[in-house]
């Protein structure tokens, strides 16, 4: 007899285009797959690009915690509306998502 064991990986994560953009509101996207394991997804912005994704840079938004993404197989979308930004400013923005396995970070 043969045997074999699955294992859960880090979520896997796509940043998305913001939407619902007004003169100081924005809507930040995301996507990500849990792979196995409860995931909570969150994003991070400010108005000087890190270069790449981090979890250090900028306003952390929700400030703590994040959306459920559950544990499934499936790509879960997940966003976060923004108020109270400056009109006229450039925003950079990144989607994260993380679970027992590790902190995946988007583009």
């Amino acid at each position: 007899m043969l045997s074999f064991q699955t294992t859960a990986t880090a979520p896997t994560l796509n940043t998305l285009a913001a939407t619902a953009i007004g003169g100081t509101t924005a809507t930040l996207n995301g996507s990500s797959t849990p792979n196995g394991a409860t995931t909570t997804g969150w994003f991070r912005y400010a108005t000087t690009s890190p270069g790449t994704c981090n979890d250090t840079f900028g306003t952390r938004q929700p400030i703590a915690g994040g959306t459920s993404l559950g544990a499934g197989s499936a790509s879960t979308p997940y966003l976060e509306a923004l108020t109270g930004l400056t009109a006229g400013t450039t925003y950079y923005f990144c989607a994260l998502a993380s679970n027992s396995y590790g902190t995946s970070v988007g583009t």
